[in-house]
């Protein structure tokens, strides 16, 4: 079995390819990890608790994420506390994951994939890619600001860089018809490999 890893930027359409490519294989969202983690009791709520305080918590003790993103996005010291204490949890889940897969692949969406270096734990990494503006006005249509969006990219390793480093690269700046045929290739291109 082959161990695929999928990343790239924010807006870049890491979901929407996750999305298709789940119609056949086995897919991992290690940001639906990360949101697991951070349930009511769960380890990394606890974690966050302890380390980050209850001021980033509602009243019916959830996560308080918005004020929690604003808060690691204004500070690489809180960034990388955050990271320290979930990265490390989304290995394990990953890792454990990904060895219980039989299939011909299973792929496993890593937003921070190069930053984090998890390219390690893969046979081959995928990097979608699209224009910055495709990808500011798809963050605008999220809902996020400007000053959200460049926060967040600017805790990113450049799209360049990432598709420097890819095994293999999809080209997002098109429709999701455009995709999927996009998505086919690239599993010829697996198998074939």
């Amino acid at each position: 079995m082959k161990r695929i890893g999928i990343t790239g930027t924010i807006g870049s359409g890491k979901s929407a390819l996750a999305s298709l490519l789940a119609r056949e294989y086995p897919v991992l969202d290690c940001d639906q990890v990360i949101k697991d983690l951070e349930q009511p009791g769960a380890l990394g709520w606890r974690l966050i608790l302890e380390y980050f305080g209850a001021s980033y918590f509602k009243e019916d003790q959830s996560l308080d994420k918005v004020k929690l993103a604003a808060a690691v996005f204004e500070s690489d010291t809180k960034r990388k506390l955050l990271e320290a204490l979930l990265h490390p949890l989304v290995r394990q889940v990953m890792v454990a994951w990904m060895n219980q897969q039989k299939t011909e692949f299973c792929f496993v969406q890593v937003p921070l994939l190069y930053e984090t270096a998890m390219e390690l734990y893969f046979d081959a990494v995928v990097v979608v890619y699209a224009k910055q503006k495709t990808i500011v006005h798809r963050l605008l249509e999220r809902g996020l600001s400007e000053d959200q969006i460049q926060a967040r990219m600017k805790s990113q390793m450049p799209i360049e860089e990432k598709v420097k480093r890819a095994d293999y690269t999809i080209d997002n700046n098109g429709n999701l018809s455009v995709l999927a045929s996009r998505v086919l290739q690239l599993l010829h291109e697996l198998k074939k490999d």
